[in-house]
Parts: C-alpha cells; sequence; structure tokens
C-alpha cells in the first residue's frame, strides 16, 4: 500500500538573512506612585495576512494587547526592575526576508505576577509595530516608535556574523566606590554595552549581583563575540558598574570604554565616575574561543538519527469518526498528524543515516490487559525508509491495529526510553545526535516526572521537537519549552541545557516550510552545544563517495574540469575536487581562510583519498610551469610569488624548469596533470 506524501501549503524558496533586533524603551509609565515600574517586551512576527489591519489616529499600525493565535513569539526579555528607561540585554535573532512583508510588534507589559508566564496576569504598557522591511531601510538599522501617550521603543538591528566565536572571561574590581554609606557597602554588578551602528550603547549582557563587597569576583562567562561586538574585535563597547538597590534605580560607580582587543592585551582597567578615577576593573581571564558550528559537526562523521512519537490516546477520538484527530480520509486529505510528520520528517529525513527513521506510538492497552503501551514500535523496529515509510506504518497501525485508546497521556516513559536509546549508541560512536518528534494533541498527566525525565534527558544526545494537533490545553507543554529559565527537577537539580521546542500545529497549518523551520530552528544551536559542551571536537570533512567514483569515469566529451564542493562549512575551509578524465588530472582548491597547517590538515587527507597529485602546471609568460609533489599548504599570509619548502609559508613544491615561481590564488582550482599525459598543458580556472 502507498501512501501519498501530504502537503499543507506551498513551500517557499525565499532567500533570508539572519539579523539580530535589541530593543530599549524610554519614559514608561510608572505603574502607581508607591511601587516601581518592573518592565518587559514580548516580540512577535506575523505576516500581512495574518495581522490586525488598520491605523490609530497618529498613523500608526493599531495592534492588539496580546498576540495573535496567528502571529509567532520570537522571544521576551528580561524583566528590568525599578526601571522605566530599561535597556534590555536579551536581543532576538530571526530571519529577515527581503521578498516578503514581515510586520514585528513590540508589547511592553509590567510585571505584576512575578514569574508568571500568562501576559494576561501583567499590565500593558503599550505596543508598536513596523515591518523588518522599514527597520533593515531605516539609518542606522535603528527606530522609534511611540509607546503609549509619551513612552517610546527604540529598536536596533544588525546582521548576525557567521563566525562562532565566544569570549570566555572573568572580570575581579577592586576599590569600587561605595554607594551605600557608612552602614553598608555597594552590592555591584555589571552591564556590557556594544556600539551600534546609529552610535548609540546597547546593553548585550548584565551580570549577578555580588553582596556587600567593594572588590567584587564575578562568575567566569561565556558569550558569543556576535553578541558583544558583532565579530569586530575593535568594535567600541562599554563596561559600566551598578549598584544594586531592591526598591529604587541602581546607582553608577563607574564604567570602562575598552574593546575586544584591549580585553585580551590587558590585565588592569581603570574605572572612572565622573571623570575621576573611582577603582580597578582587573581581567582575570579573557581568551577567545572557537565553537565548532552545526555544519562543522554535519560534514565530518555526525550521524543523526529521526524517530516520531505519536498520541494514540483517547482524548484523540475514534479514528473511525470524522471529529477524531487520528480519522483517514481516503480521499488525500491528510489529518494534522500525517501533516506534521510529513512537513518536519521531511526536513530530517535528509539528515537521517540511510534515511532510516522510526515511529513509536504512546496512549494505548491490549483490550484483554489493564496495563498501558507507553512506548510501542509501529511499523519495522529496525526502522521505515522515510517520511513515506512512516505515514505508511502510521495509517497501516490505524487500520489493523488491535490496541484499543486510553488514557492518561504520559510523557516519561517516551522520553526516558528515547534518552536511553541516545546514551547507548553514543557508546559505539560519540558523534550520533537523536531527534525526537513527539505529537500530542493537548495537556499531559504526568508534567514533573516529565521535567524530571528531561533533566536526566539533558545528558544526552538529543533534542526534543513537540507539535501540539487540534485545540486542547498546551499550557503544560509550553512550559516545557524553556528559552528563558531553565526546567529544575523535583530533586532541585537544574536541566543543563533547554532541550524542547514546542510549536502549535494550527498556528502554521497554512504553510508547510513555516511549521519545519519553526520546529527545526533550535536543534543545530542544541547540537552543537552538545558535542562542544562535552569536548566533542568535529572531526575532518568526509569525502564525497560520489566524487570518489568519478575518479574512475572517463569521458572524452570532459575537456573542462567541473569543480565541485565536496566540503561546504562555516568557519572551515573549503575543499573542491573534479576530475578530468581526459587530462587524467585532479582539481583542488582551498578556501583563504585557512590560516594554519593544522586546519588544513582535514583537507590533506580528504585530497589523498582522491588519488595522488603529481604535479602542478600552470601558464605564465615564460611558458608552462611544473612543480612536482603534493600541495600541502599556502599561507594567506604570504606575500609575493615566493615558494618555500616551509608549509607555513607557501607550497610545498619543488620548481622544475622555469625562473619564475608563481603562486596560486587562493580559492581558485588548481589543475595537477599527471606526468603520462599527452594532453596540452591545462590552464588554470577561475
Amino acid at each position: 500500500m502507498t501512501t501519498p506524501r501530504p502537503g499543507i501549503g506551498e513551500r517557499t524558496t525565499a532567500q533570508f538573512t539572519q539579523i539580530e533586533v535589541s530593543i530599549k524603551c524610554r519614559r514608561l509609565k510608572r505603574t502607581d506612585w508607591l511601587g516601581s515600574t518592573d518592565p518587559f517586551c514580548v516580540l512577535s512576527i506575523s505576516d500581512p495576512a495574518t495581522r490586525e489591519e488598520g491605523k490609530d489616529s497618529a498613523g500608526n499600525r493599531k495592534v492588539t494587547r496580546l498576540p495573535s493565535e496567528r502571529s509567532t513569539e520570537i522571544g521576551r526579555t528580561e524583566v528590568v526592575r525599578g526601571n522605566q528607561n530599561p535597556d534590555f540585554c536579551k536581543t532576538f535573532k530571526t530571519a529577515f526576508v527581503f521578498e516578503e512583508q514581515q510586520i514585528v510588534t513590540v508589547r511592553v507589559f509590567n510585571e505584576d505576577k512575578r514569574g508568571s508566564t500568562d501576559l494576561k496576569k501583567h499590565k500593558f504598557l503599550g505596543s508598536a509595530s513596523l515591518s523588518l522591511g522599514e527597520l533593515m531601510n531605516a539609518p542606522g538599522r535603528s527606530m522609534k516608535l511611540p509607546i503609549g501617550k509619551r513612552g517610546c521603543t527604540i529598536l536596533h538591528a544588525e546582521e548576525i556574523s557567521p563566525r562562532n566565536d565566544e569570549l570566555v572571561f572573568q572580570f575581579i574590581a577592586d576599590g569600587l566606590r561605595n554607594a551605600d554609606g557608612l552602614f553598608g557597602k555597594s552590592d555591584p554588578y555589571y552591564t556590557i554595552s556594544k556600539l551600534c551602528e546609529n552610535g548609540d550603547f546597547s546593553c548585550v549582557f548584565r551580570s549577578e549581583v555580588v553582596r556587600n563587597n567593594l572588590s567584587p569576583q564575578w562568575m567566569p562567562r561565556q558569550i558569543s563575540l556576535q553578541k558583544l561586538c558583532s565579530g569586530d574585535v575593535d568594535r567600541p563597547m562599554k563596561i559600566e558598574i551598578w549598584d544594586y538597590d531592591r526598591k529604587r534605580a541602581a546607582d553608577f560607580l563607574g564604567a570602562v570604554d575598552t574593546t575586544i582587543r584591549k580585553l585580551l592585551e590587558s590585565y588592569k582597567l581603570n574605572v572612572f565616575c565622573d571623570g575621576v578615577q573611582r577603582g580597578n576593573l582587573l581581567v582575570s581571564q579573557a581568551t577567545v574561543k572557537l565553537v565548532p558550528s552545526f555544519l562543522d559537526y554535519l560534514s565530518g562523521s555526525c550521524r543523526m538519527r529521526f524517530t516520531a512519537a505519536v498520541d494514540f490516546s483517547s482524548s484523540n477520538g475514534d479514528p473511525q469518526s470524522r471529529e477524531s484527530l487520528h480519522f483517514i480520509d481516503h480521499r488525500g486529505y491528510p489529518n494534522e498528524y500525517q501533516a506534521a510528520i510529513a512537513s518536519v520528517g521531511a526536513i530530517l529525513e535528509d539528515y537521517a543515516v540511510e534515511k532510516k527513521c522510526f515511529l513509536f506510538g504512546y496512549g494505548m492497552k491490549e483490550p484483554a490487559e489493564s496495563s498501558r503501551l507507553h512506548a510501542f514500535p509501529i511499523g519495522d523496529t529496525s526502522g521505515v525508509t522515510g517520511v513515506d515509510g512512516m505515514l505508511e506504518a502510521y495509517q497501516s497501525h490505524l487500520e489493523n491495529t488491535a490496541y484499543v485508546m486510553c488514557e492518561p497521556t504520559l510523557l516519561a516513559p517516551v522520553i526516558r526510553n528515547a534518552a536511553n536509546a541516545a546514551l547507548h549508541r553514543a557508546e559505539s560512536n560519540e558523534q550520533e545526535y537523536s531527534i525526537l518528534l513527539i505529537i500530542s494533541d493537548g495537556s499531559i498527566n504526568d508534567f514533573q516526572q516529565t521535567v524530571d525525565e528531561l533533566c536526566v534527558a539533558a545528558e544526552a544526545p538529543l533534542s526534543i521537537v513537540i507539535v501540539g494537533v487540534g485545540d486542547g490545553d498546551f499550557s503544560s507543554m509550553e512550559r516545557l519549552d524553556s528559552d528563558d529559565t531553565l526546567l529544575v527537577a523535583s530533586n532541585g537539580k537544574k536541566c543543563a541545557r533547554d532541550i524542547v521546542q514546542f510549536v502549535p500545529f494550527r498556528k502554521f497549518s497554512h504553510c508547510a516550510s513555516r511549521l519545519a523551520a519553526e520546529t527545526l530552528a533550535e536543534i543545530p544551536g542544541q547540537l552543537a552545544h552538545y558535542f562542544s559542551s562535552k569536548g566533542i571536537a568535529p572531526t575532518p570533512p568526509q569525502a564525497s563517495a560520489a566524487l570518489e567514483d568519478s575518479m574512475d569515469e572517463t569521458s572524452a566529451s570532459a575537456a573542462i574540469p567541473s569543480v565541485s564542493h565536496c566540503v561546504v562549512a562555516e568557519a572551515s575551509p573549503m575543499l573542491f575536487v573534479a576530475s578530468t578524465p581526459l587530462l587524467e588530472a585532479t582539481a583542488v582548491a582551498v578556501d583563504s581562510s585557512v590560516e594554519s597547517p593544522q586546519q588544513y590538515s582535514s583537507i590533506v587527507a580528504a585530497a589523498a583519498s582522491q588519488g595522488p597529485l603529481p604535479e602542478y602546471v600552470s601558464e605564465s609568460a615564460d611558458g608552462p610551469e611544473t612543480y612536482s609533489g603534493r600541495v600541502d599548504y599556502q599561507s594567506t599570509h604570504s606575500s609575493g610569488s615566493e615558494c618555500a619548502a616551509s608549509p607555513a609559508a607557501s607550497w610545498v613544491a619543488q620548481k622544475q624548469g622555469h625562473k619564475n615561481r608563481n603562486n596560486l590564488v587562493p580559492g581558485t582550482a588548481v589543475l595537477c596533470q599527471d606526468q603520462k599525459s599527452q594532453s596540452p598543458t591545462p590552464k588554470k580556472q577561475p
């Protein structure tokens, strides 16, 4: 039986740019005369088809107090207590698509019930709306928008650098000013602000508070250079030290104007307040750490395993009824479970080993048994082939199973099984990572047990995506998606990392690509963070089997080499390999970002697997030049046309014949011709 793969909308092929948005607010309304304002912001995005139409008397877009069901919440800032002019440190990453109109809305609230995620329990202070196109086209990529009668918000956007470097640092202060008088000492903390393109400083980090101490030692930190300085180590930044007060605004203790480069080179920096030195900031640690990216691991030996778990509890309804979420419409209209498997699985199956995927169910029992089945396999236990195999197994299970749906709905056993399997596979291959897709119709009956299992699963190479189908209560699922505050187990242990992403299906049911993008957005970062935190480095890029096969082919028509990407990885060297059968030659090129023999070792290994490269032939004014031996390394810092025997200086090659020594241009193809070939001398290809 062949089940057609369902679709839920048009796929988009639009190109996008990753940007980072920061928020400030000024002159916010005081919530009450006896208390203070504790503001936070909620940032959401929608397209023109889902936003509310209309404008107010001032010409600004009208927005509702709470985000609509079809808008996507990008995130929430931290709460800045006792401040009507907050600079929020948390920034938001999103995709800017030139071809689409993306409406961004900022809603500002005062925190009335501490710790509550329900926006209805907080006082609404105002909102502002604009398109990402307006923001990206504004001078300095900054816009000031009114909020309420007198307040305003300032949004700033910057393009995200592809580099993954992070600064590992620790600060100690000495001799700070005492702002608490004779009967106490200052409670210092520091903030870091970077200079934005519009000339203003934007806060990007706020440290913890050290109580009652004029010579505080703050905790070590590790923050991306993109966040601190947009990848520019010479961009001006400001470190400000403040005295924390619970009931009023913080007191300014002093500031340091510096850059990342100065932090790396200096140990002691002077702290100035009103032009007078008021202590010192000691840099006890400052190093730049290169964090491998998702693509670095993917281009090596990292293997991914995709598993889906489907909720068959009785709350879904009888599958024979059209009202059931599991109803199979044989006219070809997919139910929400089928559509979720198809849209998310279509992306993940491309990364699964041999496209092997695994399907499980939970929430059923055998008719004559009282015990529940909370994690049972569906289809072949050794895996099914791709999304089509998963859809066939799902439909076959519904039509032929003897199991009956039951309650309660328990997620803990599903997560426990997935985590144990991921840890077991990691024993044989430390670079195997698992992704668990859970599709459920609503609330669960073992919330705390699920939290406990998630805290354990965070130590495993595992990410979990939860898609909520139907219109049930998803509040417990939203709490599991702890983007801002890590989960805490019943024994008091805090979860090591966030591994859960929850998305309600109906918010994106009109577009399959939007659903897949939203559900899978966090997985690359989670994978790279897990391996990096465990000290597992990416392996050298693997040579393409297709390219190896092409080395054996012969074709008289292949006079011009066809250079194809063997490996493409962010912050990693690129290797280009091509076979030219007519010339019996192999072309190899390297990216100009390679700066050390160690970085280049992976390329050498991959090139060697393609066969020997006996000679290099180039064209010059004096005729063809030939270099024997295999090309090992070219330094991007070498100058002129000098060839040397040191791999850290230039090409390792021995000149034969003519006097001119022409180095190759980094990033271009190099033709290495076999001495036995009688073909004409090849030319360098751009």
